[in-house]
């Protein structure tokens, strides 16, 4: 394998403001540090492995959490509105952390109650009760944060106090600590004498993604983002990087330039969010049976097809750092498909 090229210096002073910013906002006390190392099947590129940090809670949306859930904790709701799909990673997530404090999930899922009850549906309903699972249908899931309004302003009369958790925990609270993985990014570097010229990671509400592009460029860290979209659109992308520009700056009281160190590509294999196909999961087969960790078939499977493409097409200069994000629970819910993987392979017995 290539010996990694040595870390290049990054300003001290925008580090420590970061690193100041972050002391002074209220954080959870979860780990915010998650090891990286080498992958077998690419040269000079390494793992980020996000997926460590939490076993039902998964990598990045933990960070999230960090500064979004002491925001909801002081508001001292009764319950919490939680949107999103029905096997979404974020609302199994944060209805586990929800569930912990005393304050009880109210889950507005898309889609309806014949959804077939597996993977992170299944453990969704173990933390929510089914009687507070408001099912709203795919043509009306633009209107859910007014249904959720009114729910919220429903049960105020009744004297009962609810939040609204943001789709995707998507939102300024979260970002203090979705900046948390810049900094770990700087620590790897650090620890293991080396530099990353180049990071992919997926985006699916695009908070993650934002938080280190700014934070990268806060930092004047000249790596190469890849942005794997596997939802929403560029557009969109680019409103939310702005509106999360402008927040940065008034936490940290300066401007912070513009990221342009950067790429957006879609998923060329089920670029639908939240569809899958038979190479999703011989994707996952073979990164297991090559990497030694799973992958899940809505995010990290794609960001891994697709990076291997766009290494093997731009055959990139440098070291490289894949963001494995977590969701591992979410392969639960796709047993059959992954069977048939494992069938077809000729070491089975």
């Amino acid at each position: 394998m290539t010996i990694p090229r040595k870390s290049s210096s990054t300003p001290i002073l925008p580090v420590n403001q970061l690193s100041r910013l972050l002391a002074s906002t209220p954080l959870l006390s979860f780990a915010r540090q998650s090891r990286i190392h080498s992958l077998r099947s690419i040269e000079r590129c390494f793992v980020k492995r996000e997926d460590e940090l939490g076993f039902g809670i998964s990598g990045t949306k933990l960070r999230k959490y960090l500064s979004l859930l002491p925001q909801i904790l002081k508001e001292k709701p009764d319950e919490a509105i939680v949107m999103g799909s029905s096997y979404s990673n974020h609302v199994l997530s944060i209805s586990q952390l929800l569930r912990e404090n005393g304050i009880e999930p109210i889950l507005f899922l898309i889609g309806d109650p014949q959804s077939k009850l597996q993977g992170n549906l299944l453990y969704s309903v173990l933390f929510a009760e089914p009687k507070n699972i408001r099912w709203v249908p795919r043509d009306m899931w633009n209107g859910v944060e007014e249904m959720a309004e009114a729910y919220a302003q429903e049960k105020g009369k009744n004297h009962v106090k609810v939040e609204i958790v943001p789709k995707g925990a998507n939102c300024t609270a979260a970002l203090p600590g979705a900046l948390t993985l810049a900094l770990d990014i700087l620590r790897n570097e650090e620890e293991g004498g080396l530099t990353f010229d180049h990071v992919f990671i997926d985006s699916g509400s695009g908070m993650t993604a934002c938080a280190l592009l700014l934070a990268f460029a806060f930092l004047k860290k000249k790596s190469f983002l890849h942005i794997v979209q596997v939802a929403g659109t560029e557009e969109e992308f680019h409103a939310l990087l702005h509106e999360r520009k402008k927040e940065l700056e008034a936490l940290v009281g300066q401007k912070v330039p513009s990221p342009a160190s950067f790429k957006l590509y879609r998923s060329s294999t089920a670029p639908s969010f939240g569809s899958v196909n038979a190479a999703i999961f011989k994707t996952i087969g073979e990164m297991a049976r090559t990497e030694g960790f799973l992958t899940d078939p809505v995010f990290t499977a794609k960001l891994f097809i697709e990076g291997k493409k766009i290494i093997a097409e731009q055959k990139p200069e440098g070291n490289i750092l894949f963001i494995h994000s977590g969701g591992g629970l979410g392969l639960t819910g796709f047993q059959e498909e992954m069977a048939k993987v494992v069938c077809k392979n000729p070491y089975t017995l």
